[in-house]
């Protein structure tokens, strides 16, 4: 970022300032309240659009008109370079910014306000760092690394995705959520707040142990099973037995009461018989002429309907036809019954040979072993569920406890890893070979102005001659952050800018300005703008160091040349 030209319109106690910038150093000198500072404040203003001297939000309009010079409507600062122009303004209490710049964000508050960098968290020098030394880590490689490390690979792949695209501190946050929501996963599976030593140790309660096992059980009521079946075979073949006796016994009756009424029938038709057959023969004998009666001399025959002797002008009032027919009738059916009767003999003997009913005492003695047998079945049931539910509490509790263990493992893996991308791990040891170089740079802007040697720990500690930055003088600090500020540029801007050189004394000031100098004939820095008290303007200062100074107030029109 080379700067060309700064103009200041109606800021602070600057009227109207127009500032050519020709050489890499400009030292603007001046007596104090001259305005040097609202030159360097204007330059920062200008090119970050932030203020320094009053509090910057919508809140603060009545702050931010103070910017403005006394009287006017608005104040506006622009800044000319290399390909780029930026300007703000402070119209009615509010910021208008236009313009862009070839670098923002924090790469320019690092060399527009020196000590900024030592102002930071560690985490943000760290990450700024990172970003600065353009220190980037293939992922691959970064996932072969962790894993390396011992590592789980499953946690190493979850973040993996936003390795390049994320800060350390955003994956390390990352690590650190998943190992919370896994912890509150152990709870939810335990009921019990996680801890990391209860949790290496923690299995379930143990289940109750049943009287009996699922085998036996199964063995017992197949035992018993068995029985019961022979069992009820018995008592259904003696019951099926006795309702067939009871039929029989039924048929008994039935047969021989077919039996009387066959016989009784039988007995009718005979003596029907008989009576057809001897009025049948009674007209024969009619027809034939009978017998002579000795007395009258009549004809005479005997009847054996009416069992007497009639005349045999007098013969039966009965059709012969229909007597022999009736004769032929009865005669069958006599015959049918005598053969149905000697049928009925033959079942009756066949049912006299069938056995007795069964012995109701057996039947008693199958039906109380039945309920004995069916009680026990009941009980080793009751048994075997309790051994099944047993078993499966069993099995259940094994897969909780892998289940624990596991969530565990992921605890301890996200917890390892968010350690290991954390400030102290793996970043540190990927900025500590960049820190070389970053260090590397501050040694030799140290030497080039016979400074005393700044650098860096591992821990983002800034050390002055070996000491802690706190520990160090006013002029060492500004000396730190000039180095620092200087080595931010190299690697980004090559321009810097730097307020209250006069805090250091003439062989300091000396160093600066040779070194700075050294620096531009290498062009390893393109603009620097210096300010600082002077009671007269420097003298023989080399050709890239332009002087100006500042008559104060600076008030309005063009600085001098």
């Amino acid at each position: 970022m080379k700067l060309e030209r700064v103009e200041v319109s109606n800021f602070l106690r600057l009227k109207h300032l127009d500032l050519p910038i020709t050489t890499p150093i400009t030292l603007i000198a001046g007596r104090n309240e001259a305005g040097k500072s609202t030159i360097i404040d204007a330059v920062r203003f200008a090119l970050t659009g932030v203020p320094t001297r009053v509090r910057y939000s919508s809140k603060f309009k009545k702050d931010l008109a103070l910017l403005v010079h006394d009287g006017e409507p608005q104040g506006a600062v622009s800044v000319q370079g290399n390909g780029f122009a930026t300007a703000t303004s402070v119209p009615n209490g509010k910021l208008s910014t236009t313009g862009t710049l070839p670098v923002t964000g924090d790469r320019l508050e690092a060399v527009l306000t020196p000590g900024w960098f030592n102002a930071q968290p560690v985490d943000a020098r760290r990450e700024f760092l990172f970003s600065l030394l353009g220190i980037r880590v293939d992922k691959d490689s970064l996932v072969h690394s962790l894993v390396a490390r011992g590592h789980d690979p499953d946690a190493v792949k979850m973040v993996s995705i936003h390795f390049g695209t994320r800060t350390w501190g955003d994956i390390e946050a990352m690590c650190k959520e998943a190992a919370s929501q896994q912890r509150g996963v152990w709870k939810s599976l335990t009921g019990e707040d996680y801890g990391e030593r209860k949790a290496e140790t923690w299995v379930p309660k143990a289940p109750e142990k049943a009287a009996h096992t699922v085998a036996e059980c199964t063995e017992n009521i197949r035992r018993i099973e068995g029985k019961l079946d022979v069992i009820v075979r018995d008592i259904m073949r003696i019951e099926e037995a006795a309702k067939l006796l009871a039929r029989v016994d039924d048929a008994r009756k039935d047969v021989r009461d077919d039996i009387e009424d066959l016989m009784a029938q039988q007995d009718a038709d005979e003596k029907a018989l008989e009576e057809f057959s001897a009025t049948l023969a009674q007209i024969k004998n009619a027809a034939a002429g009978g017998l002579e009666c000795p007395e009258c001399k009549a004809r005479l025959t005997y009847s054996q309907l009416y069992n007497e002797l009639r005349r045999v002008d007098a013969p039966p009032d009965d059709d012969p036809d229909e007597l022999k027919q009736a004769c032929e009738v009865l005669s069958e059916n006599i015959r049918i019954r005598r053969a149905q009767i000697n049928a009925h003999h033959a079942a009756t003997a066949l049912l006299a040979a069938l056995p007795a009913a069964p012995d109701g005492s057996k039947l008693g003695k199958l039906r109380e072993d039945d309920k004995l047998l069916r009680d026990q079945l009941r009980s080793w049931q009751r048994h075997l569920e309790v051994a099944t539910d047993a078993e499966r509490y069993a099995a259940e509790v094994e897969t909780l406890r892998e289940k624990v263990k596991a969530v565990h493992r992921k605890v301890v893996a996200f917890t390892k890893l968010a350690d290991d991308v954390g400030p102290n791990g793996l970043p540190a040891q990927r900025l500590s070979e960049g820190l070389g170089e970053f260090n590397g740079r501050l040694g030799f802007t140290a030497r080039l102005a016979s400074w005393p040697t700044v650098t860096l720990t591992d821990d983002m500690d800034v050390l002055v001659d070996g000491r802690p930055y706190s520990l160090a003088s006013e002029s060492a600090q500004w000396r730190a952050d000039c180095l620092i500020a200087e080595a931010c540029a190299f690697w980004s801007t090559r321009m810097f800018v730097l307020d209250r050189v006069d805090v250091l004394d003439v062989p300091n000031r000396l160093g600066l300005i040779k070194m700075l100098a050294t620096l531009a004939a290498n062009q390893q820095i393109e603009t620097v703008i210096l300010a600082g008290t002077f009671k007269q303007p420097p003298t023989g200062l080399p050709s890239s160091v332009r002087v100006q100074w500042i008559e104060a107030p600076v008030t309005e029109g063009r600085v001098a040349a």
